[in-house]
């Protein structure tokens, strides 16, 4: 079997198979500890939980075959905030010291994100995942939003993250407009460094702050992409919008 290929994720991958057919296994990618163990803060899990879905925390990858294989087990993904992306992969070098990397993560999230545009299911991206989507996708970043897009909106709020501090507005006829019902603004929270700067091919801007940054993406094509620059997974448990945002996801997933 293929799995006996990759054996320090043997165990991982027969947890999922040995899953009940009526989950549906959602996994979410993880930061890294000094070990290189995955580290995820118990916000997106819970989130996708209470939306219905199977959350599965995923390891760190070091191939493309091994991302293959554990997204063929998958229903959908959820790539989650994090540090920045090294610009290498955007095609630029670092620009100040600001930018803070680990190269581990941006390799298996790679992998990952790869593999999951090739299989067709269901992505989400938070804040970090955001921006990992229009990357694969051939867009760019603004690597330190202070110094090269000065702004009055604090991107990374003093505040809480919990607590929502600037409004988007959302572009008609987006998985996000339907999500806010009827309305064309909602409040948001804000906790990064980076942001989309070139939106990528194959997608479509939903949500802009008022200086005029993307706070989310999606794809224009069949396949489900969705990416958003906030943290929802932060306030679904006081705000029904991103409860309905989740579950709309995780029902993208069960078709799978």
């Amino acid at each position: 079997m293929i799995l006996s290929l990759f054996k320090p994720l043997t165990f991982f991958l027969a947890a999922l198979l040995a899953l009940s057919p009526k989950t549906v296994p959602i996994g979410i990618s993880s930061s890294l500890d000094a070990n290189g163990s995955p580290t995820l803060h118990p916000t997106y899990s819970a989130a996708v939980k209470a939306a219905g879905g199977t959350p599965v925390t995923l390891p760190r990858v070091t191939s493309q075959a091994q991302a293959d294989e554990i997204v063929s087990t998958l229903s959908g993904i959820v790539f989650s905030g994090g540090v920045d992306f090294d610009p290498k992969y955007f095609g630029e070098k670092i620009l100040n010291g600001t930018v803070t990397i680990d190269p581990r993560r941006d390799s298996s999230d790679i992998f990952l994100g790869r593999a999951a545009l090739k299989a067709g299911i269901p992505i989400m991206g938070i804040c970090r995942g955001c921006q990992l989507i229009n990357i694969l996708k051939g867009g760019t970043l603004w690597q330190d939003l202070p110094s090269q897009h000065p702004s009055p909106i604090l991107h990374k709020q003093k505040e809480s993250s919990s607590i929502p501090t600037h409004n988007i507005t959302v572009t008609k006829g987006t998985f996000l407009a339907d999500i806010i019902s009827g309305r064309s603004t909602v409040k948001v929270n804000s906790h990064h460094h980076q942001a989309i700067r070139d939106v990528g091919e194959g997608l479509r801007v939903s949500a802009t702050a008022p200086d005029g940054i993307v706070e989310g993406i999606e794809g224009t094509g069949s396949q489900v992409v969705i990416g958003v620059q906030f943290h929802p997974e932060k306030l679904y448990e006081k705000d029904r919008t991103w409860k309905r945002f989740f579950k709309k996801f995780v029902k993208k997933c069960q078709k799978r």
